[in-house]
């Protein structure tokens, strides 16, 4: 238990939730009118990972993006309530990532976006923030939506490993190269499937799952397929770990939920093989909810 300080680095995003009921169609357009009555914030993206590694016991500092606004002011403190420490970079002139749901009747009517990527973090931001004292934490947790956070990424990287950090990676986008040398990467499917090409055989997947674990020179592979569970890959053997969920509800948070937990059992001195199968239970309890699931120590046991 020593072990338990994590660094999360990520795309931070506030996700809003208005709910309400619709009767009846605006004269202004062929649309729902929804009379709002309920409102919810919840702190997404690598938030959500940042709070599920805390809730499950571990020493959490958090590093993204936001803005100097009152979104920015409302992940902090939703994250500084669950005993997450902040390291946020606070550009001029950005925004904090926010998604807007609308709902009437549990059905959603539309989603909104807030965004602009083209802002991003300088390479003195890097070094000042995350690479600086980096030599204290024993994790290091990538969480990627492609939103500008992640930037220099194979020095940090690089640094990281120099100092003994395992480094775990959910990815995101059609190029992997950004996270050569990280311990453990956490692709879905569809993820891998950008990156390598054709999967369209159990053959073909474990062939390419393989030359990608080579090319991007890491530990492991966490392949995460929904319904199918976890299919693991470490030094030429392949584990199949299938999903003890008896239904599936929602997807949503799923992953973060596999690479909090994975690296809550790691710190636990488990092995990287019952690691992997904690994680894919745990996984399997968080599909059984609708919306993001926050682990907690419990269902570590399960």
């Amino acid at each position: 238990m020593k072990k338990n300080k994590v660094l999360v680095w990520g795309d931070c995003i506030l996700d809003q939730y208005w709910s309400g009921k619709s009767t009846r169609i605006s004269p202004e357009a062929p649309v729902p009118i929804v009379n709002i009555s309920d409102t919810n914030m919840i702190a997404g993206g690598a938030a959500n990972v940042a709070l599920n590694l805390s809730s499950l016991g571990m020493d959490v500092t958090f590093i993204a993006l936001v803005g100097n606004d009152r979104n920015g002011d409302r992940i902090s403190e939703i994250l500084e309530s669950n005993n997450i420490s902040l390291r946020l970079i606070k550009p001029d002139n950005y925004k904090t990532i926010t998604k807007l749901r609308v709902y009437s009747s549990g059905q959603q009517m539309i989603r909104a976006d807030f965004e602009d990527t083209s802002i991003s973090p300088t390479e003195d931001d890097i070094k000042k923030i995350l690479i600086d004292g980096i030599e204290a934490f024993n994790y290091l947790v990538i969480s990627d939506y492609q939103k500008g956070s992640v930037k220099y990424s194979r020095e940090v990287i690089k640094v990281a490993k120099s100092h003994g950090l395992e480094i775990i990676v959910d990815p995101k986008g059609k190029s992997f190269d950004k996270y050569y040398g990280a311990s453990f990467i956490t692709p879905n499917l569809k993820e891998l499937e950008e990156f390598v090409g054709d999967i369209s055989s159990k053959e073909i997947l474990r062939t390419k799952l393989q030359s990608f674990a080579e090319d991007i020179n890491c530990k492991g592979v966490i392949l995460t397929m929904s319904e199918k569970g976890i299919l693991y890959y470490e030094n030429g053997e392949f584990t199949d770990f299938p999903t003890n969920a008896q239904e599936v509800y929602d997807v949503t948070g799923a992953g973060d939920v596999v690479i909090s937990s994975f690296t809550k059992a790691l710190s636990c001195n488990n092995d990287n093989i019952s690691a992997v199968k904690i994680a894919n239970n745990v996984a399997g309890i968080s599909v059984k909810h609708i919306g993001n699931y926050v682990a907690s120590l419990d269902d570590l046991n399960t």
